[in-house]
């Protein structure tokens, strides 16, 4: 359905959104963009979404996701899936509505890893650098040594025959013990960098065992809000005196399943928080695996 054909109670913005989108549509197919096609169809579910229409929303969201090429972009997908979620949970299809949720999870979390990776590759990347820099710098004053070495000892061969040896070996004596200072503070340096370096590990490791703690938490508690949404949705429409008793029942029933839901989910939230506070306690044991 073009947006145009959308009623005039429709609120303007939405309409200059709706045209906006379709022109881009337009122009997006003359010029192939796999990627701005996605995107438009996207911008029109969402309009339609915005006016109640969820099956059109539907349509252009399926629609979207036509061409393969458009899964080598994670977010963009993401985003998709996402509103095909909350438009099947419009039109009380929670199988669906449940299935584009966990592609959407899935999506979101393989993006996290992958930012997760590449920090921790950027990171490991100047790391070694820092360190082959460091080794190059050990290697040129090895080499410089073993030069300053054979330059002394032509210098010692030269003036022994004069019996300058003292006068020869004193700047000798004293260029090694400036260099085995410089050496010291080198290696001090460098295990003080090694400290930090360990220090900075450790902290990143428990940071990112937090972070998963609580994005965990975070995504258990969102699952339970399209519980609470479906459960307003029933209750809203029990308001309506005019169903049968039957369908009512059935009404009932599937908000009791509701809560059912929404208390597990409750009850594994609590369970975690305690346990993580230390008020439970595991009992960890073997098991055959084959009966499971």
């Amino acid at each position: 359905m073009p947006l145009a054909s959308i009623e005039s109670g429709d609120t303007a913005p939405d309409m200059l959104a709706g045209r906006m989108a379709d022109t881009s549509l337009m122009l997006f197919k003359q010029y192939g963009d796999v990627y701005q096609i996605a995107g438009a169809h996207r911008t029109l579910a969402s309009c339609y979404m915005s006016v109640g229409d969820y099956s059109s929303a539907l349509l252009h969201l399926q629609e979207s996701l036509s061409d393969s090429a458009v899964n080598q972009a994670p977010e963009l997908v993401a985003s998709i899936r996402e509103q095909m979620s909350v438009a099947y949970s419009a039109l009380d299809d929670k199988t669906s509505s449940d299935y584009n949720r966990n592609i959407y999870l899935d999506l979101q979390e393989r993006t996290r890893q992958d930012r997760s990776l590449e920090a921790r590759a950027e990171m490991l990347d100047r790391t070694s650098l820092e360190l082959n820099v460091m080794i190059a710098v050990v290697a040129f004053a090895i080499v410089l040594l073993l030069f300053l070495l054979w330059f002394f000892s032509f210098l010692y061969h030269r003036e022994r025959r004069s019996n300058n040896v003292d006068r020869l070996l004193a700047p000798l004596l004293a260029w090694q013990k400036n260099n085995q200072r410089q050496l010291q503070q080198m290696k001090e340096r460098r295990d003080e960098m090694e400290e930090r370096l360990a220090e900075n590990e450790e902290r990143r490791t428990e940071l990112e065992r937090r972070n998963m703690d609580s994005r965990a938490k975070v995504a258990l508690a969102d699952s339970v809000v399209p519980l609470i949404d479906r459960v307003l949705s029933e209750v809203a429409k029990l308001r309506d005196r005019r169903e049968t008793e039957a369908v009512r029942a059935e009404r009932f029933e599937y908000i009791s399943e509701l809560m059912e839901t929404i208390n597990d989910y409750n009850a594994v939230l609590t369970r975690w928080i305690q346990l993580r506070q230390g008020m439970v306690s595991l009992h960890v044991e073997s098991f055959p695996l084959q009966s499971i």
